[in-house]
């Protein structure tokens, strides 16, 4: 049994970013990508959170090539198989996705992609690197912001790593990066 559950909506999202460098599969009217995992950001890992699956709307794909200026409707979705196993019980299996859709709506809320990492060399020696951004208002001290999808990869002696999230925020705001990147 499949069943789909929205968890999360958000009519009028301003793309600020575009995370996504190239189109992975095409399922009907939508872009599937696959952001995070082994290989994402500055350094790939061998442990890892997983991936967020992302489907872009092909208009939206369209509409980004041709001005840059998208708004969209990011419905955050939730996925549950249940099948029987092999002894007869019960196995359910939970996914997460985020879907970004056409609206004709106007910005109420702004994507933005924070990265930080770590690099730490062998013994001390050479150049360490620890960099970290923050979302940080234009116009006053608060926001409110939302982290919509929160990944991490590093190796296996924590020697380096990434961290990478989606936040939702209801105003613009500038990323800000403090440390050595």
């Amino acid at each position: 049994m499949l069943s789909r559950k929205c968890l999360q909506e958000w009519d009028g999202v301003k793309l600020t970013i575009w995370p996504w460098y190239f189109e992975e599969k095409v399922s009907g009217l939508y872009y599937i990508h696959g952001w995070g995992g082994r290989k994402y950001g500055v350094w790939g890992g061998a442990r890892h959170m997983g991936k967020t699956l992302i489907f872009i709307h092909k208009e939206v794909l369209e509409k980004f090539k041709k001005d840059k200026e998208v708004v969209v409707k990011i419905r955050k979705m939730k996925k549950t198989i249940s099948k029987e196993g092999i002894n007869g019980q019960q196995i359910t299996d939970d996914s997460e996705y985020l879907v970004f859709d056409p609206t004709d709506a106007t910005p109420k809320f702004y994507l933005y992609e924070v990265r930080s990492w770590h690099k730490t060399t062998l013994k001390g020696f050479g150049r360490d690197r620890n960099y970290e951004e923050q979302v940080k208002p234009v116009e006053s001290d608060i926001a409110y912001t939302v982290t919509i999808a929160h990944h991490s990869s590093h190796a296996n002696s924590m020697r380096f790593g990434n961290e990478y999230k989606l936040i939702i925020a209801d105003r613009e705001c500038e990323i800000v990066g403090k440390g050595t990147p």
